[in-house]
Parts: C-alpha cells; structure tokens; sequence
C-alpha cells in the first residue's frame, strides 16, 4: 500500500526495506511496547543507518 502510494505521487526514488527486529525508532527490541525504550541501551540501529546513507549516496549524491 506505501508503494503504491509513492507510485501514485510519482516518485521513483525510493526504496522499502524491512527491518523485523526493530520497533519503530529503529532500535532493536524484544517486544516493541513502550514500556521496554527504556531498557534499550542503543540509539539508533547500525544497519539502518547504513541502509539510509547508502541511499543517500547512491540516489542524492550520484
């Protein structure tokens, strides 16, 4: 469905990666519920941000 959304608008630069181990600020987690941020000791994934720098590199900075 975001997809086809991105699609629709026209934009063709993109890409979807899927990251199961992950809650939604992008730090590994057991159960993703609020209530386990808190004993989460890592800012932000690694592996994320190698994917968005990648993309920056490949897509923005050519």
């Amino acid at each position: 469905m975001r997809e086809a959304a991105l699609q629709r608008g026209g934009n063709n630069r993109y890409e979807i990666h899927s990251f199961p181990d992950l809650n939604h600020l992008f730090q590994h987690s057991e159960t993703g519920v609020p209530s386990e941020y808190q004993t989460i000791e890592e800012t932000w994934s690694v592996e994320v941000m190698e994917v968005i720098a990648g993309w920056i590199l490949k897509t923005v900075v050519g």
